[in-house]
């Protein structure tokens, strides 16, 4: 039993807190008010039941009364977001959700009736969080309006209601249009259940009858639909009236049916074809009407480009908005009854304005919106029985007869010039991956499997084909390979689909090579996983081998690729060096996909043959990030024999002897695979030669032969020597011909030396300019504090103060 003090404290603890700003703390007191709902049902229920009411059931009723007035208090005029939301979560709390009662205890309430507590003020509140900016309380306020009887509604003047619905439905403004809709539904559900579906066929032919009168004007005047005459905010409303319909009433059904077959199709396909010209035009932010064209040349030269800014983009939002309302109207007519409110003539309809705006529309907004109508649609023609497509008007084109079509016409190339070349393809693939998603299990996934191996020939064949189409089969790919639903189905492709993805890269055509980079970005994601960290760089053995896979299981899953890779390899350095850069570019895949194995113990599988490619790779490339990777790939396969050859060439390179001239391409190589080598530290791999490595670290440093490297080299020498640490000495030389990229990691490398030796290091502090000294203090900024730090302070505040560096003092 919960006692008068505990409610107190409950009731002081909810009336300061009910303004809390973090989500994650409101979902905690509204948490904690539900344990006490619980344990008021569980407390009072039986005694309740047995008529034995003793007091503290009146503290349980007091308690209630007060946190109901406390949760309509919370959402009177002014009341901000925080407060609106925690007082329709305890609201949901008492009327929607389970916890003052539940299926077998609800004598409590049932006692209590906390329903006859609300006042028509109170009802009146929820209706005014109808028009909140926030559609989750918009959501809320009508669930909870809906748990009202109806005797509570009959102070409520509906019919204003309804006017007040219809005027916000003409706005301009999304918020108002928003809560003109749940205005909508909460008529329809005040409403008695035998008027409910009449009603709600009399709303959508007023609505359905304004839009046909706007639509005819602004034929005539497309501007006008940006502005006076704007039609998405009725489509909503059309379609909030179809959300709320069940279609149980059978004696609706009929009026139905000519509603839709009769009236709302044809005003939308009115509506379609008056906004295609926008949505469809090859740049539809930029889409001049022409009657904006003499507007334009009767300003100058900036007034007519704000004009055409702020206009163009006003009728692009109108159009593609009206878009989404049909779609999202035609998503809702497709769970009606078949045939008694649509019939065949409607579906096929349906499926040529889903078909249009998948293909031919440019504007993401507008097929984006399409998609999730279009796989309803593909779900409900999967269901029908196939002697329910054939009618009186004619074959209706199946799912798989779509696909079939589709993939022809890109292997052909005919009616595809319709299709979007830009924008990934558009619409494109989402239509065919929402047919694929909705097949039914029966099949087996027949059409996935036909579609893909249809699909791969197409995107394999950019040497000989038009490239649009290869461009929109790899496109279509990527997507299939992305989606979830068919994680499983299409794993089994995802070794032809490498192999199609890699082989793109070697194209002359930039838009294949680019299609091909997008394909194998969604295959490594479905093979290595999500990434789990925001890391863009590739995984090496220090990474906890996070997005990777052992060779033996790479290979065992895609056995042809161990030869498809090393052959890619020897072909791509053989044309290379010719010196076109794109062969360069075609040996990133490769090496991308080596970066991310390691090597096994498991099996025969041996990464050893690709050692020498990728050294190559490392030491000839002209592309630096072609380089990085290759180190990263070395690094991360290389096994212990491995490391021997690794050791030797890096000394060969780097300890230049005879006056041998190296390549500052070939020295960088060289220097990002020591670097990748010295941040493994003494691991397993490296135990037997981790001493040869430091050797050479400590020889480079003693040398002469780093001062003709370029700045870039210089900058990685001095990252390696701050991460060995081999000893506290910095090479005065390398402090000497300090500049440019070089400052940042030898100020990083002085005040590791700095903080970590002696007093007898500060030496080298005078010797440094104004530019080092200043990223010295950087970096020790960034360091742990040690006992060093007192001879340090004052020496640097003495500099920063000689400089008048009041910034850099200040951190």
């Amino acid at each position: 039993v919960i006692g008068k003090t505990d409610f107190r404290l409950i009731t002081l603890f909810l009336s300061t807190n009910a303004t809390e700003q973090h989500p994650a703390s409101r979902h905690k007191i509204l948490t904690g008010v539900k344990k006490i709902f619980i344990r008021i049902r569980e407390s009072a229920e039986l005694v309740v039941r047995n008529d034995n009411k003793p007091a503290w059931i009146d503290d349980y009723i007091s308690f209630l009364k007060w946190i109901l007035e406390l949760g309509f208090d919370c959402l009177r005029e002014g009341a901000n977001m925080s407060r609106r939301s925690t007082g329709l979560g305890i609201l949901q709390l008492m009327f929607l959700d389970d916890h003052l009662r539940d299926e077998t205890k609800s004598s409590f309430f049932r006692f209590a009736n906390p329903v006859s507590w609300v006042k028509n003020e109170h009802i009146s509140a929820l209706i005014a969080i109808l028009d909140d900016p926030f559609e989750t309380c918009q959501r809320t306020a009508l669930n909870i309006l809906r748990c009202f009887p109806r005797d509570a509604l009959s102070f409520l003047d509906l019919d204003n209601i309804l006017s007040v619905a219809f005027e916000q439905l003409l706005s301009l403004k999304t918020r108002t249009v928003y809560g003109a809709a749940y205005r909508l539904k909460f008529y329809l559900c005040a409403q008695p259940p035998e008027k409910s579906s009449e009603r709600a066929i009399g709303i959508c032919r007023q609505l359905i009858s304004r839009v046909s009168e706007r639509i005819e004007f602004v034929s005539s005047a497309l501007l006008s639909i940006a502005e006076s005459h704007s039609v998405y905010g009725l489509l909503h409303g059309v379609g909030a009236v179809l959300q709320s319909e069940t279609f149980d009433d059978q004696s609706c059904l009929t009026e139905w049916h000519e509603l839709v077959g009769g009236v709302l199709l044809p005003a939308c396909g009115r509506v379609a074809e008056v906004v295609a010209p926008v949505v469809h035009s090859a740049s539809p932010e930029g889409f001049i009407p022409p009657d904006l064209l003499y507007t334009l040349a009767a300003h100058d030269e900036l007034t007519a480009a704000r004009i055409h800014s702020r206009t163009c983009q006003a009728l692009l939002v109108s159009c593609w908005r009206s878009l989404k309302e049909m779609s999202s109207i035609f998503e809702q007519l497709v769970r009606a009854p078949y045939p008694s409110v649509i019939d065949q003539k409607a579906l096929e309809w349906m499926s040529s304005y889903y078909w249009l705006q998948l293909t031919e529309c440019k504007h993401f907004g507008a097929f984006g919106t399409a998609v999730d109508g279009f796989t309803r649609l593909c779900e409900r023609l999967w269901s029908l029985p196939r002697d329910a497509l054939e009618g009186q008007l004619g074959s209706l084109p199946d799912p798989q007869r779509w696909l079939d079509d589709l993939v022809s016409s890109l292997e052909s190339g005919k009616e595809s010039t319709k299709l979007c070349t830009t924008r990934r393809s558009a619409g494109l693939p989402h239509l065919v991956c929402a047919i694929l998603a909705t097949e039914p299990k029966s099949r087996e996934a027949r059409s996935l499997d036909e579609t893909l191996s249809r699909l791969l020939v197409v995107a394999d064949s950019w040497r000989h084909l038009d490239t649009t189409l290869c461009v929109h089969a790899m496109n279509v790919l990527r997507v299939v390979f992305r989606d979830a639903r068919m994680a499983e189905a299409a794993g089994a492709w995802a070794e032809p689909g490498l192999r199609t993805a890699i082989g793109a890269f070697a194209a002359d055509s930039w838009s294949v090579r680019n299609a091909g980079s997008q394909l194998l970005t969604a295959l490594l994601i479905r093979i290595f996983g999500v990434p789990q960290t925001n890391d863009k760089s590739l995984p090496t053995v220090s990474s906890a081998r996070v997005n990777c896979l052992s060779a033996f299981e790479f290979f065992r899953r895609y056995p042809s690729m161990l030869e498809f890779l090393l052959s890619t390899l020897t072909t791509r350095e053989k044309q290379s060096s010719s010196g076109c850069l794109n062969d360069e570019f075609a040996l990133f895949p490769a090496v991308i996909i080596l970066a991310r194995l390691y090597p096994s113990l498991e099996g025969p599988t041996s990464l050893a043959p690709f050692v020498p490619h990728l050294l190559r790779v490392a030491f000839t490339s002209r592309i630096e990030k072609l380089r990085v990777l290759s180190t990263a790939a070395l690094a991360a396969i290389c096994e212990p024999d491995d490391w021997l050859l690794l050791v030797r060439s890096l000394q060969s390179i780097l300890i230049a002897e005879n006056g041998t001239t190296v390549g500052q391409n070939t020295v960088n190589g060289a220097l990002l695979l020591l670097h990748s080598v010295v941040s493994q530290g003494n691991s397993s791999n490296l135990s037997v030669h981790y001493e040869a490595v430091i050797d050479i670290v400590k020889k480079l440093k003693k040398s002469t032969s780093w001062l003709t490297w370029c700045e870039y080299n210089k900058a990685l020498l001095a990252e390696i020597l701050a991460f060995t640490a081999v000893d506290d000495k910095v090479p005065l030389k390398m402090v000497e011909f300090a500049k440019g990229s070089l400052v940042a990691p030898l100020g990083r490398l002085l005040a590791d030396n700095l903080l970590t030796s002696t007093s007898a290091c500060w030496k080298q502090w005078h010797a440094l300019d104004a530019r080092l000294k200043r990223a010295v203090i950087a970096s020790m900024a960034k360091c742990t504090p040690t006992e060093n730090e007192r001879h340090i302070l004052p020496v640097v505040v003495d500099e920063l103060i000689v400089c008048q560096d009041e910034f850099t003092l200040r951190k």
